[in-house]
């Protein structure tokens, strides 16, 4: 079930696919970034869902086909996935790595770049924090999407933000190639955190609504 979607043609952009991969729901979700004004825009954002009673071939066919329809609709540059995090429950683990596999072969079989992030570092990029609770990590998709509301269901706000952690990381190894070059050429660069950009931009905008 998609929600918030409408498309963009504004030259620059990056198109990022976002994914939570599972089997019974694939969160997943779609953002426009535009780097020359640090900013992140909805696409369309939303979760697969297979029924646990069905075989599991069935379930797997069903997300790597519907994935697949979502990439040649959308037309994202690039896909990120979160990596599984390996708890003790590892029959739950092997479940989701099932769906998983299906989200990357899908992804892969376009031709679109996958890269992989673990939680930890999800809620890094997001919030500062290795450690965040999940609302804190939704509340930073919220604000640096400039969405009316936290994006529901869980699943689909995991997926936006893993589509923020790649675009933060793009834009932290920038700030390092640039500060690489101008220590090189003898002129240290006072880089700003990107995180810390969007959300000061965020409050200028809010005061400005007041």
């Amino acid at each position: 079930m998609p929600r918030a979607s409408h498309t963009t043609n504004d030259s620059g952009r990056l198109r990022v696919l976002g994914i939570d991969p599972g089997l019974a729901n694939v969160g997943y979700g779609v953002i426009d970034w535009h780097p020359d004004r640090s900013q992140g825009q909805v696409v369309e954002y939303g979760v697969i869902q297979t029924r646990v009673g069905d075989a599991l071939p069935a379930r797997l066919e069903k997300i790597h086909d519907q994935l697949t329809a979502l990439v040649e609709r959308l037309k994202p540059s690039v896909a990120a996935i979160e990596q599984i995090y390996f708890a003790r429950n590892v029959k739950t683990a092997m479940v989701v790595a099932h769906g998983r596999a299906a989200c990357v072969l899908a992804t892969s079989r376009r031709r679109l770049e996958v890269v992989e992030y673990t939680p930890l570092q999800i809620k890094q990029a997001l919030t500062g924090h290795g450690r965040a609770a999940k609302r804190q990590v939704q509340m930073m998709v919220r604000s640096l999407l400039n969405l009316d509301q936290m994006p529901r269901p869980d699943h689909a706000a995991d997926a936006l933000a893993t589509a923020l952690c790649h675009v933060h990381s793009l834009a932290l190894n920038k700030k390092i190639e640039q500060a690489h070059g101008d220590t090189d050429n003898g002129r240290p660069e006072d880089a700003e955190d990107p995180r810390k950009a969007l959300l000061a931009s965020r409050r200028r905008k809010g005061r400005r609504r007041r």
